[in-house]
């Protein structure tokens, strides 16, 4: 990725334009790449993908989120300023279903996760505590889109 300069070179800006990319990924890669710069210890963090869900970004690792959090959340409120984003969560892939939704979902608890067989397709429904609802982090549509990429399947958030 093309975090070193401000333009893209010619083969991120086709990935941009593909699809493969999303202009979150470039805004996340970017302000990492300044934190290393500015000293912060981010040499074993691997960024997989940044999701914008509103209210909140996703930044999903294949290394521990403890090192982009930092000492007292120093680092992740780093980044928050420079992603200009409200917030910003790390998550770390390669757990099981039921931690990613977990971490996902939080401050909801996520009850389970049940494989539903339709005509389109297997679906899983992640299902949630009816009061727990207002305490979802994002909308239903923005954290179904993160459940997706984080588990590989399309979900849909049910409340019991």
């Amino acid at each position: 990725m093309c975090a070193a300069t401000e333009f893209l070179c010619s083969g991120c800006a086709a990935k941009l334009a593909k699809g493969t990319l999303s202009q979150a990924d470039v805004d996340a890669s970017r302000a990492l790449y300044a934190l290393n710069r500015q000293g912060a210890d981010l040499d074993g963090v691997e960024l997989v993908r940044a999701i914008d869900a509103k209210r909140l970004a996703y930044l999903f690792l294949n290394s521990p989120e403890s090192r982009l959090v930092g000492p007292q959340g120093r680092t992740i409120r780093k980044l928050e300023k420079l992603m200009k984003s409200t917030h910003v969560r790390a998550v770390r892939l390669g757990k099981g279903p039921l931690e990613l939704a977990g971490e996902i979902l939080f401050p909801a608890k996520v009850l389970g996760i049940n494989k539903a067989y339709s005509a389109g397709g297997e679906t899983l429904k992640v299902r949630t505590a009816k009061r727990d609802a207002v305490k979802l982090p994002s909308d239903l549509e923005s954290l179904g889109g993160v459940l997706q990429f984080a588990l590989g399947k399309k979900c849909k958030i049910t409340f019991e």
